[in-house]
């Protein structure tokens, strides 16, 4: 069977117009969200966007651009999704950076430092507080968690 090729008329001067009010509002509201999942301890407090979405609604929340309900979660929900793509190449980058120190570095410090950035949470509360995570299925002395973290 042939794909039939369906083209679209050109928008109208009021239409595309609109479009790009629309894209422009959803910019700034996204730039709240962001404001707020950008600050490490909120990220990792939340353990989905859906946390402090049910916030918001139980606040009564009302987009400061005027946005729809459905619209301004939405937004939400890619302000966090941007924020935990952020950390994820991060840690795409870091573990170049471990992988590096092999020869210096002991098993349990190389295990610990894979498991912190094998979760963009873990990372961020890495970030976030003067104490790094501490995983409960491997035993690591505090000293080699210190070389680590540094």
């Amino acid at each position: 069977m042939r794909t039939t090729k369906r083209y679209s008329l050109e928008l109208n001067k009021a239409k595309w117009e609109s479009v790009v009010k629309i894209a422009h509002l959803y910019r700034d509201e996204k730039n709240e969200h962001l404001k707020y999942y950008n600050t490490d301890k909120n990220y990792v407090d939340n353990k989905s966007n859906l946390d402090q979405q049910m916030r918001n609604v139980r606040a009564k929340y009302k987009s400061p651009y005027h946005l729809q309900a459905r619209q301004w979660k939405i937004v939400q929900k890619d302000a966090y999704e941007t924020v935990h793509k952020n950390w994820s190449a991060l840690a795409v980058e870091i573990k170049s950076l471990i992988a590096q120190h092999k020869k210096e570095w002991t098993d349990a410090e190389m295990h610990y430092a894979y498991w912190l950035t094998y979760s963009p949470k873990r990372m961020a509360e890495l970030v976030d507080s003067q104490c790094a995570p501490t995983p409960e299925h491997f035993e690591i002395t505090y000293p080699e968690k210190k070389r680590v973290m540094n």
